[in-house]
């Protein structure tokens, strides 16, 4: 007993070695990928000092679409057993109570756990819910899918969770090549956050991508979905503008130009840095009045003013205090703060607008999608027919039809049986 415990603790201590050069030879393989940056593995547990707020942020990702969560919780999905079920129970959510998301769970389920199910059962569901629900929606969906999954398994089985957030990076970029604005934020968070899938940006536009910036600016796919987000969406736009301003030669013309588009889409703290940077003189600016101006929306966007809401001089004189600008600035403040206040009403206005149309736009797609989903429940329940054990087993019975009365036919050819004697099987001697 001694000498076998001995022999174990020695193949421990020459087997760690070798186990410690097989991991660095996968992470140097991995770390050879082309545009990776981070953590070159995907996650299989978000870790590190930014990992609770990649953790919010991937929480707030998933919160977009809260049907996801509701379609979830109806499949009671525990571990990789019965995925069958798991299945059937998503086509009955879809179908019995219109919840299309479950057919994007369902899609990712089969990709994720193909075991026991028809080869094609994956690519038949994606192409069918990809027609349901439009490419640059539907990608969005399967990956938010992909990432519910991805949270589900990540405890007890990495390589399913593994493979779940490659494929929700494949499936957000897919949504943002057709222009859908969650698809291009969600390809940007898993850019930031670190996965192994490369990415080939396409040949450079009109303007270069700027060199520094924060971490998610020197990720190349990060900094590629921003530049195109940035003229529909404040926070990418502000992004790219501080991008052009902190760079070792600032393009200070770029930098105001993209730090205006982020205020005209209702982002504070670019109004902020262009109040700064028109008073220090970075930005051109004679009168004042620009800088007043962007300061003045601030102060109201900051404090989430109501639009048609203005505000009165005791309560600019407050905010002012609390910001310190000065006398000269506090003079231009209150020169210019009827126009300031047009301004952000103005802008709030035509950011609510664009808000009003995307849900609609959003809306109409849903519509249309219950439109078009009884046609794909009669495909789901002919493929769930076919593929079950009692329709293999019907299937089986129908091809031994062959004789009267739906019996199976002796197997002996006819002619053979014409004269053959009847033997009593009790008695075989009595014909």
């Amino acid at each position: 007993m001694e000498a076998l415990v001995f022999f174990l603790v020695l193949f421990g201590l020459f087997s760690i070695p070798a186990c410690i050069m097989n991991l660095n030879r996968v992470n140097t393989m991995m770390a050879d990928a082309p545009f990776v940056t981070g953590k070159v593995d995907p996650p299989a547990g978000i870790h590190g000092k930014d990992a609770a707020g990649f953790r919010r942020e991937l929480d707030g990702l998933l919160r977009t679409r809260e049907s996801l969560k509701s379609a979830f919780a109806q499949g009671r999905l525990m571990r990789r057993g019965n995925i069958a079920g798991v299945r059937n129970r998503w086509h009955r959510a879809a179908c019995r109570d219109n919840a299309v998301p479950a057919v994007a769970l369902s899609a990712a389920l089969c990709r994720l756990c193909p075991q026991g199910l028809p080869d094609d059962e994956a690519d038949f569901l994606q192409e069918a819910f990809l027609k349901l629900t439009g490419r640059g929606e539907g990608h969005y969906l399967l990956g938010l899918s992909h990432l519910r999954l991805y949270v589900h398994f990540w405890r007890d089985d990495g390589a399913v969770a593994r493979n779940a957030w490659r494929q929700a990076v494949g499936h957000f970029r897919h949504s943002g090549a057709a222009g859908h604005e969650g698809g291009m934020k969600a390809a940007c968070l898993l850019a930031r956050i670190g996965h192994d899938v490369p990415f080939t940006p396409p040949p450079a536009g009109p303007e270069a991508l700027p060199a520094g910036g924060d971490a998610g600016a020197r990720n190349p796919e990060c900094a590629y979905w921003r530049q195109r987000l940035a003229g529909i969406d404040g926070s990418a736009a502000f992004a790219l503008g501080m991008q052009h301003l902190e760079q070792a030669t600032p393009d200070t013309a770029l930098a105001e130009y993209w730090l205006r588009r982020a205020m005209e889409n209702g982002d504070a703290p670019a109004a902020r840095v262009l109040s700064e940077n028109y008073r220090n003189g970075v930005f051109p600016d004679e009168t004042g009045k620009k800088a007043a101006l962007c300061l003045t929306f601030f102060i109201c966007r900051d404090g989430f003013l109501e639009c048609g809401r203005s505000l009165s001089r005791e309560e600019m004189a407050q905010r002012e205090r609390q910001l310190a600008p000065g006398e000269h600035m506090r003079r231009l403040l209150d020169a210019h703060r009827a126009e300031g206040m047009a301004l952000h009403c103005g802008i709030m206005a035509r950011v609510e607008k664009q808000r009003a149309i995307a849900a609609e736009g959003l809306a109409r797609q849903h519509a249309q999608s219950l439109r078009q989903l009884p046609a794909l429940c009669e495909a789901l329940a002919a493929r769930d027919w076919e593929s079950s054990p009692a329709a293999v087993t019907f299937a089986r019975l129908e091809a031994r039809k062959d004789g009267p009365h739906g019996r199976p036919a002796s197997r002996r050819p006819a002619a053979s049986r014409r004269n053959a004697s009847r033997r009593s099987f009790a008695r075989p001697d009595k014909c």
